[in-house]
């Protein structure tokens, strides 16, 4: 069974480019509980939970935590003031379903976290088929309750974001339980497959139904990064692509459109023009703001995405990637101490072993001198796997840095082993293939060879000089270009 730690402590956020002002209140909503007689309707309860948290991401001044982080409370016992406190809200809104063939009894209320008190409660007896306005209701008297405007949902095509036939609307609901609330906590494989079938099914039903095609981005770029098969990443593009042509206005269709421009189709001036596209309509979606940090990551232009990240670990404190992707951001800015509490708390999120993706907070140990931390984490990867490249190279560099020359060369060969031993020759070569400062692939270099302490056997030698500057100028392009979305 998996166990999902209280995430570590975070230092506090950094301020938002975003174009939504700052939050003035909070909301999680817990998971509603299955009262129906048969027990047998929990994805419909993670389906109106989703739907409210999506809801209530149209109120600008609301942080609304996001559905894989609220699921983590799914089946604890409900303790408020403890659940708003590790989730960093003020409010939560708490509430079940009872379900008998079509006809549906909601009840739902918003407890104040610092006092218990009961801000608003209601109950709907409702059709099944009218679901979608229950969702309307619920989240108006919350924005009523709060003194808050919810601003109208983007449409994009009439009727794309919401299904006419109740199976398709029920599909993807079962579709987002095995993916939203179990794959990406898990990566079982089982979920994976589960979930893309659901998708699929509802598309069969509604073929112009555009969450399912969300459904299916989420999953297949999730499992790309699990298994790096090259055809889900072809089929997150494939779906994102049409996710997109049926609704242009959806803040998640246009940061899916952006990402995929960004990272597999290397379309640069495009994918930027869609992530602000996506801000602009929606910045307070977890998501959102995860693509566009993942986009500025791999850019090299650390600085503004450190603010989207942040945000996405705040709206979604259990979603595992943002604090990676976040750690790598604080790390190649030289922020240490930041980049190492992302990169634990990381760790404690994953559920997977051998531990994935540890060679850069490898790394970071070695640059902060923690050496005993980082041979902890090699030796990990030794006895699990071998002859990964990231363990070869790590070897390389601890032995680089005692000047065992010949046998740090038998483990790995690039720039940074070069320079550990002042090969400065070998190691200049080295980067001029390792550096990628064209528009063909536009990751800046300069924030990393400022901070990586690997290099600095060579910061004394003119042509590291002339690599800065050629890199320094080409950030500061970028960074003039691409590097505020208002």
């Amino acid at each position: 069974l998996l166990t999902i730690k209280k995430p570590a402590a975070v230092a506090a956020p950094e301020a938002s480019q975003s174009a939504t002002p700052a939050w003035t209140n909070s909301i999680a909503v817990l998971p509603f509980r299955d009262f129906s007689s048969r027990q047998d309707q929990e994805y419909f309860c993670d389906g109106m939970t989703d739907a409210l948290i999506g809801r209530l991401t149209h109120i600008r001044e609301l942080k609304v935590i996001s559905l894989t982080s609220v699921m983590v409370y799914k089946k604890k016992e409900r303790d408020i003031n403890k659940i708003a406190q590790e989730l960093g809200v003020t409010t939560v809104l708490d509430g079940n379903v009872q379900r008998e063939k079509d006809r549906i009894r909601i009840s739902a209320q918003l407890i104040s976290a610092a006092d218990q008190a009961n801000l608003w409660s209601d109950r709907y007896d409702r059709n099944l088929a009218s679901v979608f306005e229950v969702h309307d209701d619920i989240s108006r008297a919350i924005a009523t309750a709060l003194k808050f405007k919810l601003l109208p949902q983007s449409q994009g095509t009439p009727g794309a974001a919401t299904p006419k036939n109740m199976d398709a609307y029920e599909y993807y609901m079962k579709g987002m339980h095995f993916i939203k609330t179990k794959y990406v906590l898990t990566f079982r494989e089982e979920d994976f497959q589960a979930g893309v079938t659901m998708f699929n099914k509802a598309l069969k039903i509604e073929p112009v139904y555009t969450m399912p095609y969300f459904g299916l981005c989420w999953a297949y770029e999730h499992h790309y990064h699990v298994t790096g098969d090259a055809n889900d990443s072809r089929l997150m593009q494939k779906y994102s692509e049409i996710f997109y042509r049926l609704d242009p206005d959806s803040a998640l269709s246009n940061a899916l459109m952006g990402y995929k421009l960004y990272e597999y189709q290397k379309q640069y001036e495009r994918a930027f023009g869609f992530l602000k596209k996506a801000v602009e309509i929606n910045a307070n979606i977890s998501e959102v703001n995860f693509l566009v940090g993942m986009c500025y990551l791999y850019a090299g232009l650390y600085d503004p995405g450190i603010p989207f990240l942040t945000k996405a670990v705040e709206l979604d404190p259990y979603y595992l990637w943002a604090p990676y992707k976040l750690a790598m951001c604080y790390m190649n800015s030289g922020k240490y101490e930041k980049a190492a509490a992302n990169f634990e708390k990381y760790f404690e999120l994953t559920p997977i072993e051998p531990l994935i993706f540890p060679g850069k907070y490898l790394a970071l140990n070695i640059w902060m001198k923690r050496y005993s931390k980082a041979e902890e984490i090699l030796a990990r990867g030794a006895k699990n796997t071998p002859d990964a490249e990231w363990v070869r190279k790590y070897n390389a560099i601890l032995l680089a840095q005692k000047g065992e020359k010949e046998k740090a060369l038998a483990f790995f060969r690039n720039s940074e082993v070069y320079a550990l031993l002042e090969m400065r020759d070998d190691a200049f070569r080295e980067l001029k293939k390792e550096i990628r400062g064209t528009e063909s692939t536009p990751y800046i270099y300069y924030s990393h060879l400022l901070h990586n302490p690997f290099y600095d056997n060579l910061r004394s030698d003119p042509r590291f000089d002339e690599l800065l500057k050629r890199e320094r100028k080409l950030y500061n392009e970028y960074a003039a270009k691409y590097g505020t979305l208002k």
